[in-house]
């Protein structure tokens, strides 16, 4: 039997509570989002290869992204990338036979060309907008959770955000005192890690060789995950 939730708290509240206890040190909208996005990869080459809309909408993207074509090669089956990506190629195919490709735009008519649309464009990568999607709701859910003591005080055990989620939640916060909580602990990680870099920093001084290193020795990985995001669990 599934253990009953606190009445203030969501479902997608709960989820960001449980990754903050498992890994206090990495941001948990970036575990939330790659466990959400790996499920949508599963459904999308499973369950929705022959869905026209979402087939058009990989055609005029060009496919995925790098990182996200990344995730699909480790994670897709051979049927159905061999499906979208032959529609995919196809779809290029089409566009230099019709000429789309013929003259670059750094040539005569650029200008006309730029403002009648036909240089050739690419849609935004549709497993980053799916992303962005989840990301917005895992936010949203954890600064609703902020409002509750229960759920702040885990959080203020934890290291925060990565910054890129950290900009995305000032944009959606709504809640001043909530806000305030996240911030606090983002600024408490900040100074830490700072602080752990100079340190780490100071240890290839070779007047400091015979000095015993701290914590800070894997500090400027966490330096980039901070800064870029956390990656994805290899499973």
């Amino acid at each position: 039997m599934a253990s009953r939730l606190p009445r203030y708290i969501s479902r997608t509240s709960h989820e960001v509570q449980q990754r903050i206890e498992r890994e206090p040190g990495a941001c948990p909208v970036c575990s939330v989002v790659s466990d959400g996005i790996r499920r949508h990869i599963d459904a999308l080459f499973y369950e929705l290869v022959n869905d026209i809309q979402i087939r058009e909408a990989i055609r005029k993207a060009g496919g995925f992204c790098r990182p996200h074509s990344q995730m699909v090669a480790r994670q897709a089956d051979a049927l159905g990338t061999s499906l979208i990506f032959a529609d995919v190629l196809g779809y290029e195919l089409e566009g230099m036979d019709d000429g789309r490709f013929d003259r670059p735009p750094n040539t005569v008519g650029t200008v006309a060309r730029i403002l009648d649309g036909s240089v050739p464009g690419r849609a935004p990568c549709p497993l980053c907008r799916e992303e962005r999607g989840q990301a917005d709701i895992a936010i949203d859910a954890l600064l609703e959770g902020m409002r509750h003591e229960d759920f702040a005080a885990v959080y203020e055990r934890s290291a925060g955000l990565c910054m890129p989620h950290f900009r995305i939640a000032f944009l959606r916060a709504r809640d001043v005192a909530a806000w305030r909580r996240v911030l606090d602990v983002q600024q408490t990680t900040l100074n830490r890690l700072r602080g752990e870099l100079q340190a780490l920093a100071l240890r290839f001084d070779y007047r400091n060789a015979d000095e015993t290193g701290g914590d800070e020795s894997d500090s400027w990985k966490r330096a980039l995950y901070l800064t870029a995001g956390w990656p994805e669990k290899q499973s």
